[in-house]
């Protein structure tokens, strides 16, 4: 896990991402980038925490040029707003129509975040992640597949 600025620079500017590599002695395969430890670690507080903040790019590029030609599968970090609903229904009783609405909305806003997240990794050549709860599959899926769909269509002609 790349989860502090020490872990993309040293205290004298320089790369510490092959030090770790070499530290690993074969034993690593794959890096994984911690977007939230990370973001914690450049002062960035919690409101602006995201997997596409500025910092996440600088530090995952900085990974992408590290590990490149060396067989290091790398990793993007998760999204931490799930798609799960607020109100949940209580032993006996019914949700109104405004919880139902409240939820129906907020699973929504949550798949649309982790989707536009997962598009960002991608364009960014991150083709890995990892997602913290099961309901965010359908959206990986979605994001993964039309990526690569859209990227696949040759444009129209003029």
């Amino acid at each position: 896990m790349i989860e502090t600025t020490q872990a993309i620079l040293n205290g004298r500017g320089e790369s510490s991402l092959p030090r770790l590599l070499d530290a690993s002695a074969g034993r690593c395969i794959a890096a994984h980038f911690g977007t939230y430890d990370y973001t914690a670690s450049c002062s960035i507080t919690a409101a602006y925490q995201t997997m596409t903040h500025p910092a996440c790019d600088f530090a995952k590029h900085m990974m992408q040029v590290a590990f490149a030609g060396t067989g290091i599968w790398i990793s993007d970090g998760a999204t931490n707003i799930l798609p799960a609903p607020p109100h949940r229904v209580e032993k006996g009783k019914r949700l109104t129509r405004a919880q139902r609405g409240e939820n129906r909305d907020a699973v929504h806003r949550a798949w649309r975040l982790h989707y536009e997240h997962i598009q960002h990794s991608l364009v960014s050549a991150y083709y890995q992640g990892w997602d913290l709860h099961p309901a965010q599959l359908p959206t990986r899926y979605a994001a993964v597949y039309s990526f690569f769909l859209e990227g696949s269509i040759p444009p129209p002609r003029a």
